[in-house]
């Protein structure tokens, strides 16, 4: 998820308002009709480009999709506004509906501001293929289909996956440069293994494990955590046995002066 979230930020931010929404444990569906009707009126009225960020993980309520249908469709979602916030959208849009030649009837006004907000709000779906959820949530809301354009992130090639690990790999300490190298080296081979593990296993067991470049990233994290506590425990470890071949030395010591004493 982080590289498409990356992707869409790095395309639109220099033209574009980004915007997301922030679930909480009430989040419900009066705060997205919030949220929606404060990126409307950036698009629709004040005219600036924002672009709304919306990803699978963000869907509480299937209801959301309702909402999104419609936004995706036609952008005039029904219940979205009550008749008196409609008659204060109407005024805001009167003067610039006027410059741009546009009838000033109320039907007229709010379809200047319905178009206004197609032409300036973009929406962005971030939806992952993995198992039935998308396939099931297009099937019921058809505009996430119809009236998108999908962008399919192919898995990465080789080459930067070794990229990747190299560049990971320079913020970790190790003996010499020719160890780095066959780490790093070995962190795609790995990955490309474990994807045809999964295969093999789609095969056998009829039960898919999907690997993505963000499994990647998180095995290039884990990686890097598993080592520092390796190294930590190693290094209590170390200072534990060299303090008791310390006492075991000093022990020595004191018993060969307390021989020395009884000779004596």
């Amino acid at each position: 998820m982080c590289g498409r979230l990356q992707h869409t930020r790095s395309t639109w931010s220099t033209i574009q308002i980004t915007n997301q929404i922030t679930i909480t444990a009430t989040y419900g569906i009066n705060d997205l009709k919030a949220d929606l009707q404060v990126m409307y009126m950036k698009a629709g009225v004040k005219q600036e480009g924002v672009v709304f960020l919306f990803t699978d993980n963000q869907i509480a309520q299937e209801k959301f999709l309702v909402y999104m249908n419609d936004l995706l469709n036609s952008g005039n979602i029904a219940d979205l506004y009550a008749p008196d916030e409609k008659d204060g959208i109407i005024n805001g849009v009167t003067k610039k509906a006027k410059e741009d030649g546009c009838a000033l009837d109320p039907i007229a006004l709010w379809a200047y501001f319905i178009g206004m907000v197609r032409k300036h709000l973009h929406v962005v779906l971030c939806f992952s293929p993995v198992g039935d959820g998308m396939r099931n949530r297009c099937l019921k809301f058809p505009a996430l289909v119809n009236c998108c354009t999908i962008d399919w992130f192919q898995p990465w090639p080789e080459e930067a996956l070794q990229s990747v690990a190299a560049r990971f790999m320079a913020d970790i300490e190790l003996p010499d440069e020719g160890l780095r190298d066959k780490v790093t080296s070995f962190m795609p081979l790995s990955f490309a293994d474990m994807n045809v593990a999964a295969k093999k296993f789609k095969e056998q067991e009829n039960r898919a494990v999907f690997t993505t470049p963000k499994s990647y990233l998180e095995f290039l994290a884990v990686y890097g955590k598993m080592l520092a506590t390796k190294r930590a425990e190693n290094d209590d470890s170390a200072f534990k046995l060299k303090n008791g071949l310390q006492k075991i030395a000093e022990c020595r010591v004191e018993i060969g002066r307390a021989s020395c004493r009884e000779r004596v």
